[in-house]
């Protein structure tokens, strides 16, 4: 699937995470779960700012491996997608099956939307963690896991990106020439001999092929 705005393969994989998180609308027994990107991954600060369960999602390491000998770098990017989801209960073990029923569902999210599959050209690891604090009234558990997904990127300097709806190809032909006209619209006027001419071009379009482009 093609971005419509250019970014590096790690921002478009983050983004591709939190969009299909929110998409799937999480639920903790009957408390939503909030997203979040980066966030403060401290589990102290989530427990005293109320903001559980929640997800949070940032992007950490990277590498870029060449995939060719010269020419234009291109790569086979790994990027680490960190995603940590944390919830609490009144008890450790129920602190646990939460965590271990909503984390069922975001690892089938993020290792089968399609949003997300069709970006990339490998799953490569997903090395997962499991923590339970019960040193407050609430027990806190919480999962992490780095999702690291294969993309391929190319650097070939082009700085913007121009959408074309059509394309269009004028043939000014140098052996059928007008000797003496002038033709103030010609497409490339810095190709066309004075007149008197003794050749061409002259400025006209001997030959027009207009070409519609479609996505």
């Amino acid at each position: 699937m093609k971005s419509t705005v250019p970014m590096l393969f790690r921002r478009e994989m983050r983004i591709a995470v939190i969009t299909a998180l929110q998409k799937a609308q999480l639920w903790v027994d009957e408390m939503p779960v909030t997203i979040d990107s980066p966030g403060n991954w401290s589990l102290q600060h989530l427990q005293n700012e109320g903001a559980l369960p929640c997800i949070l999602i940032r992007t950490s390491n990277e590498n870029k491996a060449s995939s060719i000998r010269a020419g234009q770098p291109q790569f086979n990017t790994s990027v680490s997608i960190d995603v940590m989801c944390v919830v609490s209960s009144t008890t450790a073990e129920n602190a646990q099956d939460d965590i271990e029923q909503v984390w069922f569902q975001i690892e089938n999210i993020l290792l089968s939307d399609s949003s997300i599959i069709n970006r990339v050209q490998n799953v490569n690891s997903v090395d997962s963690k499991l923590e339970i604090d019960s040193s407050g009234n609430d027990h806190i558990a919480a999962m992490s896991a780095a999702f690291v997904y294969e993309g391929f990127e190319v650097y070939d300097g082009i700085k913007d990106v121009v959408n074309l709806d059509n394309v269009g190809i004028h043939i000014d032909l140098t052996n059928v020439y007008d000797p003496t006209g002038t033709y103030p619209d010609a497409q490339f006027p810095q190709s066309v001999s004075d007149a008197p001419r003794a050749h061409g071009p002259d400025g006209r379009d001997e030959a027009v092929i207009d070409i519609q482009l479609r996505e």
